[in-house]
């Protein structure tokens, strides 16, 4: 196992995936939503943003293994959709990943403190 902050594996029908959510995963969603990264909070309020988020950490640990990912946007939400308890888990993956050496946790309260 992978010990990267933000690393995990999960099976989505009955294949076993890795996902990498960290910075680029989150360069990747905000691209494909057409946001900034501080509008993040707002695009969550959708229940697929978190699907989406995941392909795109899904995309991300792939090519760090020099790999291609073999499905697409479309087919990894309806995969999603068919798993038991799968948003839990990209969400415990999400709050143990960082960016820039933070966790969401900690990126969230350094953000309240400016405000």
């Amino acid at each position: 196992m992978n010990d990267l902050s933000g690393y995990g594996e999960l099976t989505l029908r009955g294949k076993l995936m890795p996902f990498k959510f960290g910075t680029n995963a989150y360069r990747l969603f905000c691209k494909h939503r057409g946001i900034e990264l501080g509008d993040i909070g707002e695009a969550f309020k959708d229940p697929f943003a978190i699907l989406e988020l995941a392909f795109f950490a899904y995309q991300t640990a792939v090519r760090m293994n020099g790999d291609t990912p073999h499905t697409d946007l479309d087919t990894f939400i309806d995969m999603g959709g068919d798993e038991q308890g799968v948003l839990s888990e990209f969400e415990k993956l999400i709050i143990a990943s960082k960016m820039w050496g933070y966790t969401v946790n900690e990126l969230a309260e350094g953000a309240k403190k400016k405000s």
